[in-house]
């Protein structure tokens, strides 16, 4: 098995991306589609690459894979770096008119790292703000990051935004976000990677 970050840089510098964006996202459609129909109700998210972003290609396509899967809507998150969105506003825009086409959610990811953060949230009409895991694994000790965590997901509320914590390790981060207000947590403190989509929610 081969991690993306070793395999990721060689693709972006190949001009792969796009490619490797859209094998992801028929995999995860498929595996979607094959939850439904075993009973199960899945929301997965797929980070999308630059490439992607900018494709004017990307939403036909899209489109046409989700009625050859019949796949219901509010089944797939896209999820587009904060860094990646900011530097690209109007395609961002075009991608996000075209997902509520398709009732496909947006995800911004590692969000909060920007200076002007609270600026971009009203460019960035998004469902999801994944919260920077930078923040999130120095909430245990920096009072800055509490504050900007509740900064984000205060305002986030206001907008009708939900919000995830990136990178909950363990047990005193997740005692941290308690008061936050964060909507979601991820992190390997809830499960681990793996190769299976076995977690059981209800055991929590």
């Amino acid at each position: 098995m081969i991690p993306p970050g070793e395999f990721m840089p060689a693709a972006a510098k190949s001009g792969l991306m796009t490619a490797v964006d859209r094998w992801v996202l028929v995999h995860t459609v498929k595996t979607a589609a094959e939850r439904r129909r075993g009973g199960k109700r899945s929301n997965l998210f797929v980070k999308l690459s630059a490439e992607s972003l900018k494709d004017p290609r990307l939403l036909p396509w899209l489109r046409d894979l989700l009625k050859a899967a019949k796949l219901e809507a509010n089944t797939l998150t896209l999820e587009v770096d904060e860094a990646i969105a900011s530097s690209n506003l109007k395609a961002l825009k075009i991608l996000i008119a075209g997902l509520k086409q398709l009732r496909i959610r947006l995800a911004i990811d590692h969000f909060g790292r920007a200076d002007n953060f609270l600026n971009l949230l009203k460019h960035f009409d998004a469902d999801f703000l994944k919260i920077s895991g930078e923040l999130i694994v120095a909430i245990k000790d920096s009072q800055n990051a509490r504050e900007r965590v509740q900064t984000i997901t205060a305002h986030a509320q206001e907008m009708g935004k939900l919000t995830i914590a990136e990178y909950v390790e363990d047990a005193n981060t997740l005692a941290q976000l308690y008061s936050s207000g964060v909507d979601y947590i991820q992190g390997h403190f809830l499960q681990e990677p793996g190769s299976s989509l076995d977690y059981d929610f209800s055991a929590d």
